[in-house]
């Protein structure tokens, strides 16, 4: 539910480009790891597709259950799989990493999370981190990020009010 108010909301300034992550491979394959640091460091399809997507897209936004780890394993999977040399960042002559998805203007996560503030905190909330900081680095520091916490159990409405305060800032 909170994919389709999402996608409903974007789609007012944005074209949609929905990427469902069921099925897709959480561990980078074999080949994928000694292809990583090789000029072509994508050599599935899936993967090739949704990084080509990426280097498309304006707004990146994910949809996920958290659990006490952080961000979801197909989440992950995801980062790590497409956001490879290339196409998440640029190893510049002087050795120095630059952001290759400069062209992102904002970040936004939907978690769906139960937990109280004090555990989260007490857990650290590296899902935050992860897409606040980490994310942020291939993306550059003028990209903004938003978090919107849903419960489980919310309501559509609930759902939609949680949403409709994030998209003033998109």
């Amino acid at each position: 539910m909170a994919t389709a108010v999402l996608v409903e909301r974007l789609s007012a300034r944005h074209r949609v480009e929905l990427i469902d992550l069921a099925g897709f491979g959480v561990a980078m394959t074999a080949a994928e790891r000694r292809a990583y640091e090789s000029d072509e460091p994508i050599v599935d399809a899936g993967v090739r597709s949704s990084a080509e997507a990426v280097t498309r897209a304006e707004v990146v936004a994910f949809v996920t259950p958290l659990q006490s780890s952080g961000l979801s394993a197909p989440v992950k999977g995801w980062i790590d799989r497409v956001l490879v040399p290339g196409v998440g960042f640029v190893i510049g002559d002087d050795g120095r990493m630059r952001p290759g998805l400069g062209h992102i203007r904002q970040l936004i996560t939907v978690s769906v999370d139960d937990r109280s503030r004090l555990r989260r905190l007490r857990e650290g909330d590296s899902a935050r981190r992860v897409v606040a900081r980490a994310l942020r680095l291939v993306c550059g520091w003028s990209t903004r990020s938003s978090w919107i916490r849903i419960r489980s159990e919310a309501s559509a409405a609930e759902i939609s009010d949680a949403m409709a305060g994030a998209a003033r800032r998109w």
